[in-house]
């Protein structure tokens, strides 16, 4: 699954989901993005911020020509990465 935040247009790829997973699909979401932070290796302050920033989710459809052009582009390098592997 394919997630994009529409106001920074930072997207993310989420795989292996199960079943489960989408019981409680927020906490799972917070989950990733807290793992993909660590990883990151961003400051604490932004680290505090941007897990400030997920408290609430709103899911809609599509109507923003950004996220859209964010998220096919994203989508080819995913393909382009799966190639490769």
């Amino acid at each position: 699954m394919l997630i994009t935040n529409n106001k920074t247009l930072y997207s993310f790829f989420l795989f292996g989901l199960k079943a489960d997973d989408f019981k409680h699909f927020e906490e799972v979401i917070r989950e990733r993005v807290f793992k993909l932070l660590v990883e990151s290796g961003l400051a604490q302050s932004q680290f505090e911020k941007i897990l400030e920033s997920m408290e609430t989710f709103y899911y809609s459809k599509i109507s923003n020509r950004s996220v859209i052009a964010s998220m096919n582009d994203m989508k080819k390098q995913i393909g382009n990465y799966l190639v490769k592997c």
